[in-house]
């Protein structure tokens, strides 16, 4: 989905944490902070469009395309874009993104079970991507505010080698089903506590 209307901010002194609430819907915000030293975008940057880039090229590779550069990127705008909100700290190249899809029309709301396999399922798709080797991963059951079920699924792995770390938040809330994922290149220390800032500011809430 694309980002949407973004309704307030405002500065926290002296953390320097922006407050941050979108409009998802007609019926639905989404409030959340953005923790000093990431930026929120409301167009994929260049720094994350290249890795993503090169991510894909590896998955073309293994099906025996060979897209063009350009082709690249574009596969990756539209990969980073589907999403209401990206959060990404410009040096380390960690970035956090905030999903939210409505319930298809005439479908039941999940149950507990269903969440935690979805999370599950996450996980394993996750495993499955080219170039994973040594996942250990962990599920959860999680609270966020305005949200009756979550699960949470942390992951730490190589990709081609180079140690990453994952965590998504999976659940479902207001007709919508949610997917919070961040993923962190581990080049700075600080970026997993300034995810855990904005997993733990998230609150989904519907509107008057």
């Amino acid at each position: 989905m694309k980002f949407r209307l973004l309704l307030s901010l405002f500065i926290l002194v002296p953390s320097l944490v922006s407050a941050e609430t979108v409009q998802i819907s007609e019926e639905l915000n989404l409030s959340f902070s953005v923790p000093e030293g990431w930026e929120m975008a409301s167009e994929p940057p260049a720094i994350l469009l290249e890795e993503m880039a090169k991510h894909i090229a590896h998955e073309a590779k293994e099906k025996g395309h060979s897209p063009s550069h350009q082709q690249l990127l574009e596969a990756a705008r539209k990969r980073l874009a589907n999403n209401e909100v990206l959060l990404f700290n410009p040096q380390s190249k960690s970035y956090l993104t905030l999903d939210l899809s409505p319930q298809s029309d005439g479908e039941r709301p999940p149950s507990n079970k269903t969440i935690r396999l979805s999370a599950k399922y996450a996980g394993e798709s996750l495993k499955q991507e080219e170039g994973v080797d040594k996942l250990e991963s962990r599920i959860s059951q999680v609270s966020v505010a305005g949200s009756k079920s979550a699960y949470r699924y942390d992951a730490d792995y190589l990709h081609h080698g180079e140690p990453k770390h994952f965590s998504g938040i999976i659940g479902f809330s207001c007709s919508h089903w949610y997917f919070f994922y961040f993923t962190d290149y581990l080049s700075d220390p600080e970026d997993q506590n300034r995810a855990e800032q904005v997993f733990k500011s998230l609150r989904i809430e519907s509107r008057p």
